[in-house]
């Protein structure tokens, strides 16, 4: 919908302080021609929106500019009151905090908006903890808040910890940030200068230490986790098919057949992506079962094993 696009548009520039149109538009997945026209839409409403053209240039919002907060509607109350499991702010020791902040943004509520906070609550439950047996979950809680307060206090911590070449190595790392993903934790942080990823899970032992460094300016913590989960991705699932996306959900469907986005693009109203299957049989299989909602451009070699698949099937009725 238009009306949550040029929020997110608002918001991004908050954060960002400067995005071209094409980064924009590749975040919000739609042309650069509909943020051209996102933009005017925001100038006719009175945004402060700026635009500066060259290298360097994009659009911009002033420092000053600020979002109201007040005026939720029922679909922002819904969102924001989710009842989500605690655990990952548990185990980050900020579960308490969060408690206390969602009260106090349910104080400032109209009775009729906390009715809407109940209906919410008992209505959708969000899980964000692991299938996976948590054998160590208390030592796992304990290292991830040590390597917390770590990113909170830009301070150096000496790691031992066991690769996925199941190598124990030792390390000093300048924490930067943490991601959860699918119930599994990460830091993330700079080791001999080279950025990288570490599941919290393997970290055998930590040493705080007194040695404070100074994160990057230029570090976006989101921009690192996309590029590289990409490239594991890209490694996990090494068999790359070029494609048209021909329907609106085919993005959604492609993952229940095995298959993973790695880029989608859009150009003149065509929806192109780069999709990664394991092996060529599952893309072979993922692509039959798909047919309608995406076309194959490449590789060449699929083209003709479908084909030859087809024929099988077709040969099978026949006799």
């Amino acid at each position: 919908m238009r009306a949550d696009r040029l929020i997110s548009i608002i918001m991004r520039l908050q954060q960002a302080g400067r995005m071209t149109a094409k980064e924009l538009a590749e975040l919000l997945e739609v042309s650069e021609r509909t943020i051209y026209r996102d933009m005017d839409v925001l100038s006719g409403m009175g945004v402060p929106v700026q635009s500066e053209g060259g290298l360097g240039g994009g659009f911009t919002l002033p420092a000053t500019y600020r979002t109201k907060v007040d005026g939720l509607h029922t679909p922002e109350i819904h969102a924001l009151f989710l009842q989500m499991n605690e655990q990952p702010f548990k185990q980050l020791g900020i579960d308490h905090v969060l408690r206390s902040a969602l009260l106090k943004l349910l104080g400032s509520l109209s009775n009729q908006h906390r009715e809407d906070v109940d209906w919410i609550r008992n209505r959708v439950f969000i899980d964000m903890g692991s299938w996976r047996k948590q054998t160590k979950h208390g030592q796992e809680d304990g290292k991830l808040q040590l390597i917390r307060q770590a990113v909170w206090e830009q301070r150096r911590v000496h790691l031992t910890y066991t690769n996925r070449l199941n190598t124990t190595v030792t390390l000093s790392l300048d924490s930067y940030g943490l991601v959860l993903k699918a119930g599994i934790w990460f830091v993330v942080g700079s080791s001999e200068d080279i950025i990288r990823a570490l599941r919290v899970s393997n970290i055998q032992a930590i040493e705080p230490t007194n040695i404070t460094f100074e994160r990057p300016e230029s570090f976006r913590l989101e921009s690192y986790w996309e590029q590289w989960l990409t490239a594991y991705q890209r490694r996990q699932f090494p068999y790359v098919v070029e494609a048209e996306l021909l329907e609106e959900d085919a993005s959604a469907r492609i993952s229940r057949y095995g298959g993973v986005l790695f880029r989608v693009s859009e150009e003149a109203g065509v929806r192109r992506a780069e999709i990664g299957f394991e092996s060529e049989e599952t893309a072979v299989r993922a692509t039959l079962a798909l047919a309608g909602l995406i076309q194959v451009r490449a590789p060449l070699a699929i083209g003709a094993r479908i084909r030859e698949a087809i024929e099988q099937l077709q040969a099978s009725y026949n006799h």
